[in-house]
């Protein structure tokens, strides 16, 4: 493959990466903001996310994974090393296990969307 179309790719993936975890911290951000108004006491100090941010970049290699880890925190009103963000088990852990876009999930969307369930499963 030539120098042109694998820097091609690359900059494909990064982009979707971008696009995606900007979509994802703008839900995070948005389900914070919504626990906060509910239970302001629940709110992070700075320190808090301070560390989690610290946690994320030591631990999955960004801090575009803190937001979901402040919401968890805030969720469950403390921070707790273990968890996995949302946008990282996208990224990761769902293409590893199911693939990029598993069939059955394509399935159940076309069923909904043409309501009907004459579609093969093919697997």
């Amino acid at each position: 493959m030539n120098l042109a179309a694998r820097s091609a790719r690359r900059a494909l993936r990064f982009a979707r990466a971008w696009r995606y975890d900007r979509l994802q911290n703008s839900k995070a951000r948005e389900a914070y903001q919504q626990i906060i108004a509910t239970e302001p006491d629940r709110a992070l100090s700075p320190e808090q996310k301070r560390e989690i941010r610290s946690f994320a970049r030591q631990h999955f290699g960004s801090v575009v994974y803190s937001p979901w880890l402040e919401t968890y925190a805030a969720w469950r009103g403390e921070f707790v090393k273990g968890c996995l963000p949302d946008n990282y088990i996208g990224r990761y852990v769902v293409p590893y296990s199911c693939g990029r876009y598993p069939d059955s999930l394509r399935n159940t969307v076309a069923k909904r969307m043409l309501a009907s369930d004459r579609f093969a499963d093919v697997g």
